[in-house]
């Protein structure tokens, strides 16, 4: 049968795997080709904006919220209205052709950058979607960057809503984004390993007859490592992100990931030229940690279900982390408690 479309950005999608007829939100294939489209010129628009600054060239804040409202538009659930995306889209081509004219060399732009909306958009969203990258860890490290930066994109459209603007955010955003189109970014900062141990997973596993299995973990080593100090709940413990097991004989499930649930964990990488991120939620957050880290001068985590110092608001104000990523099941998601009211400890 005809794969009519590709989206797996959320984890209700059709077997696990990813939607292709028809999404399970209710997406319909021509709303998915629109969404992809208006990533694609979002990328594009975002390696202009990086190349201006570059030139040390001012981008207008009304070009920051435009890239914003696009990410933001394409999160699951937030527009399915093909009228309003494609409008978005031709927005976005008129104000990267006057961005163009501006930038003093063109000659390293990707083609995302100079496509002008020639052609059928159909037909042109078949080849720049998802699956367009053929190397299945180069796009799975696209995607991750992607669906973090249109969380990122969420709490800036509100944060803009309330006439609040942070340029270097903006940056980071539309840096990180166009960097999902350089074909000269590798995995090769990773070592893919696979453990030997039998590989448990969730306790759920035994419940659902998929143990014992012929299954092993495969984790992600940095090759060329950072120096870390790591510290849970206030105090210092060893410098690592992968808890492994002491044989081969054992198993190893979930808590491999940073050694478990922790109700706080301090990582400082000494790098004060980089930003710091603050990553909240639940155990759903643990294999995120064990890479994000590598990115930042400081990440903090925090374990909602665990941590009772204070608030999240609280915290958030105590810090100030340049960058917020909520990471929560589901169910938690769709609660008001604690992710609507962040100004409650949960119990």
């Amino acid at each position: 049968m005809e794969q009519k479309m590709f989206c797996y950005q959320c984890q209700e999608t059709a077997g696990c795997r990813g939607c292709t007829m028809v999404g399970v939100c209710g997406k319909q294939p021509d709303v998915a080709a629109m969404q992809d489209l208006l990533v694609y010129v979002s990328r594009g628009i975002s390696a202009v904006t990086t190349a201006l600054r570059k030139e040390g060239k001012t981008v207008a804040p009304e070009i920051n919220h435009l890239i914003t409202l696009n990410l933001f538009t394409t999160i699951t659930n937030a527009n399915f209205d093909r009228e309003s995306i494609e409008a978005r889209i031709r927005a976005t081509l008129e104000a990267k052709a006057q961005l163009l004219a501006q930038l003093g060399d063109t000659a390293n732009l990707p083609q995302a950058a100079l496509w002008d909306g020639a052609g059928d958009w159909e037909e042109k969203a078949k080849t720049v979607g998802v699956l367009s990258t053929e190397n299945e860890d180069i796009r799975s490290l696209r995607e991750l960057i992607t669906y973090g930066l249109k969380g990122l994109s969420a709490y800036s459209k509100h944060a803009n809503a309330l006439l609040q603007d942070d340029g270097e955010v903006d940056a980071f955003l539309q840096k990180a984004l166009a960097a999902t189109l350089d074909d000269g970014l590798t995995a090769d900062d990773l070592t893919f390993e696979d453990l030997p141990n039998p590989f448990l997973g969730s306790r759920d596993r035994k419940l659902y007859g998929l143990w014992p299995g012929s299954e092993a973990l495969t984790i992600g080593v940095q090759r060329d490592p950072v120096a870390f100090d790591r510290t849970d709940n206030g105090t210092p413990v060893p410098a690592q992100v992968f808890r492994l097991p002491a044989t081969e004989a054992e198993t190893v499930d979930y808590n491999v990931y940073m050694g478990g649930d922790v109700g706080e964990t301090v990582i400082e990488t000494g790098r004060p030229d980089l930003p710091s991120i603050l990553i909240y939620g639940d155990s759903f957050t643990n294999p995120v940690e064990c890479l994000a880290y590598y990115s930042f001068d400081e990440m903090r985590s925090i374990d909602l279900r665990h941590y009772k110092d204070m608030t999240l608001a609280d915290y958030i104000q105590a810090y100030q982390p340049d960058i917020v990523v909520g990471i929560r099941d589901y169910e938690a998601l769709l609660s008001t408690d604690f992710n609507g009211s962040p100004f409650q400890i949960q119990p």
